[in-house]
């Protein structure tokens, strides 16, 4: 069975999962494949890895104004304090129907709805 949500709904689903996430991170000291495939999604990121010893979440994103010649792309690291990254993570949320289809797929994956699938309600 499904959930019919609107862009609203969606998008308040996944503030709670982005807590979730940030939480189980804190717990664990580490990041889960679902954190880290939304990081990369959000942030268009080459790679996302969680430093434990200083609780921040690196993000690598290739610098698409390099102009020079090189054969390897120019990475740039962002850093989030683990207690500073939801807002972060929140406003890097996009808005098109894919992003919320890959939003209503997390959420349906970590059971914050009843059923199985989410579905986009326009």
């Amino acid at each position: 069975m499904a959930s019919y949500l609107n862009k609203n709904e969606i998008q308040a689903s996944l503030r709670i999962l982005i807590k979730q996430y940030l939480q189980e991170c804190k717990n664990s000291n580490k990041l889960c494949p679902e954190f880290t495939e939304l990081l990369e999604h959000n942030f268009l990121a080459k790679f996302v890895v969680y430093n434990r010893s200083e609780r921040i979440i690196e993000i690598g994103i290739e610098d698409k104004g390099d102009d020079s010649e090189t054969v390897y792309p120019t990475i740039q690291t962002y850093k989030f304090k683990l207690d500073d990254a939801e807002e972060k993570i929140v406003t890097s949320c996009g808005n098109e129907d894919s992003d919320l289809e890959f939003y209503g797929r997390l959420i349906s994956r970590n059971n914050l709805t009843k059923n199985s699938e989410v579905v986009l309600m326009h």
